[in-house]
């Protein structure tokens, strides 16, 4: 379609709204007219809002029906079994962002969010089709936080990567400050493949190996006491609830 901003009359607040966001999201292209697609976003409703354009020009550089797929959600979706859906038809992997309550998920997509989540915001706008941002609540998703073993103190909001939402999928847990470079970092280093999954698991033993005992292995110790020891390593595996079992 074709949208001349010279060709734009006046109408009521609700379309000065719409024209004013076409505006801004064209910058200069919109004075001397514009060929594509404007997307607008919900602006009076949905939390981000505004309008993104696609020129004709750029038509043969992707599938132009996924392109507004995923340009119709926001940049960081409440995590919903409607949202995970689509996210799951678009095979992007997924940024788990962790707050406590649904008051703080509130707070997280206001305009005063705190530093942290503009910073989550910030990179989630700049990766929008690459890595999908969803936002969820320790209250109702516990089970979700703790496949990325995050310390049950973890100061929120908390960042997790994860390829898909499969229950079996690696779970990434980012341990560092959520700043902007921090977060691109630990994004990169994920699609390199050098990050290191988060295993599901009680914390270390406070008591180091003594030999002639029986020592305790969890998640974050198999590696360096088990697959990575210089001597044979005998094995057992049991159920938590029950050595018998």
């Amino acid at each position: 379609s074709s949208f001349n901003m010279s060709a734009a009359v006046a109408g009521t607040d609700a379309y000065r709204q719409l024209l004013s966001a076409a505006q801004d999201a064209l910058g200069d292209q919109g004075g001397a007219g514009f060929s594509g697609i404007l997307l607008f976003r919900e602006p009076l409703a949905r939390k981000d809002g505004g309008v993104v354009a696609l020129a004709a020009s750029d038509f043969n550089r992707g599938n132009v029906s996924r392109w507004l797929r995923v340009h119709s959600l926001d940049d960081v979706e409440r995590y919903s079994w409607e949202v995970r859906g689509e996210l799951e038809a678009m095979a992007l992997p997924v940024a788990h962002v962790f707050v406590e309550n649904e008051a703080e998920a509130d707070a997280a997509l206001a305009r005063s969010a705190p530093p942290s989540m503009h910073a989550v915001r910030a990179v989630a706008k700049r990766l929008k089709g690459e890595v999908a941002f969803v936002l969820l609540q320790k209250t109702t998703a516990a089970f979700m936080f703790e496949d990325f073993n995050f310390d049950p103190s973890s100061r929120l909001p908390a960042l997790g990567l994860a390829p898909s939402f499969e229950y079996d999928a690696p779970k990434f847990a980012h341990n560092g400050p959520l700043t902007e470079d921090a977060i691109d970092a630990f994004i990169e280093r994920f699609r390199k493949g050098t990050l290191k999954p988060s295993l599901k698991s009680a914390p270390a033993p406070a008591e180091g190996w003594r030999v002639g005992a029986v020592q305790v292995l969890v998640g974050s110790t198999l590696e360096e006491e088990a697959t990575a020891a210089e001597y044979d390593v005998l094995l057992a595996f049991h159920s938590p609830y029950g050595f018998d079992s």
